[in-house]
């Protein structure tokens, strides 16, 4: 018996087309509304929009952060020289 599996690209999953005809590429959450604090992801995750150019793949198809033209920070400390956190 010979099983032939064909995978779809990333860029049609939850991309709002049926392109494999039975509805697979587009399961339910795909067309959810995020919140107004969260951000949609390419492949139709929300994740919370402060977490957007953080240098970390929070989507986990890395659209979250396309576009960014730097890393932002999320939190800051004062250090000493010897880099051990002050205060």
């Amino acid at each position: 018996m010979l099983f032939i599996v064909f995978f779809e690209p990333q860029e049609y999953y939850c991309d709002r087309d049926d392109d494999c005809g039975d509805g697979s590429d587009e399961p339910l959450y795909c067309n959810k509304k995020c919140r107004s604090n969260e951000m949609a992801c390419k492949n139709g995750k929300c994740i919370l929009a402060v977490l957007k150019c953080n240098g970390v793949d929070n989507c986990g198809d890395n659209s979250d952060e396309a576009d960014c033209s730097e890393y932002r920070t999320v939190g800051s400390c004062d250090c000493d020289s010897a880099g051990s956190v002050v205060g």
